[in-house]
């Protein structure tokens, strides 16, 4: 029996675990060590699923790609769970016309298969022209300041109310994805697939896009770079992402093992 059994440690990639493409060792270590003693580790991240595969570090636990729009099984390279961006026409349509993203602004459409780059005014022909794979997620990224984000987030929410999931991942992009997921609606569908080995999910992140997955967790944790509506979700503060977060959550873990206060 390893003293972190029955434990899934769900934890962001960007702002979180890694500083750019820079995981810190003590990360890496830490990870290592917590599934050494039964952990399982998952990534929650808004990246596309493939892209985990660049870091030294192993998932030994279903992750979240596209920001909750999926559920991957890394060990398989095999899908589990899709959330598309069904009936999104008129949300292409209004893009591809919103004198917000005018100009050279970039905009992505990632696909089950692939992640296009495109401007506004070539969305929806984009969207028309794939054949394949489900549209799983919109990101609208480039704009020069945080508050021209922050202002188009806040029209993007007025127009759609509910409709679609309108989030940002960092300060400058605002991305779309289905209502039905999220990372939190992920979660709870891996503790699912996990019910029979996972009594205990802990959560860290650092972004607006982790609060539902910090909100589904049975415990919260963020790193001290965190925006600060995620840090009030938070049951403690951490180090910086780049002096290594996630270890250090790992490490308050291994102490309340020693004290017997870890459940």
């Amino acid at each position: 029996m390893g003293r972190f059994d029955g434990i899934l440690l769900c934890s962001d990639l960007d702002g979180t675990l890694a500083n750019g493409l820079q995981v810190p060792r003590r990360n890496l270590d830490a990870i290592a060590y917590f599934q050494s003693e039964g952990g399982r580790f998952s990534l929650f991240t808004g990246r596309s699923a493939g892209y985990e595969a660049q870091f030294p570090f192993r998932i030994n636990s279903p992750m979240v790609t596209e920001n909750g729009a999926r559920i991957y099984d890394p060990e398989t390279g095999r899908t589990l769970w899709t959330f598309p961006l069904d009936g999104c026409g008129p949300l292409l349509e209004w893009l591809d016309a919103c004198p917000s993203l005018k100009g050279d602004l970039p905009c992505a459409l990632c696909f089950t298969d692939v992640r296009l780059t495109v401007k506004a005014g070539e969305i929806v022909d984009t969207w028309l022209s794939h054949k394949t794979g489900e549209l799983l997620k919109v990101v609208c990224c480039g704009f020069e300041a945080e508050q021209e984000a922050l202002n188009f987030q806040q029209l993007a929410q007025n127009t759609f109310c509910s409709r679609y999931h309108v989030n940002r991942s960092w300060g400058t992009g605002v991305e779309f994805i289905s209502p039905l997921g999220g990372k939190g609606t992920c979660l709870n569908h891996i503790r699912e697939i996990l019910s029979d080995t996972v009594h205990t999910v802990v959560a860290i992140g650092d972004y607006e896009n982790d609060l539902s997955m910090l909100v589904a967790a049975d415990r919260a944790f963020a790193p001290a770079n965190a925006h600060p509506d995620v840090g009030k979700t938070a049951e403690r503060i951490l180090c910086d992402c780049a002096d290594g977060a996630v270890g250090a959550l790992i490490e308050l873990l291994d102490q309340e093992y020693e004290e017997g206060a870890l459940k």
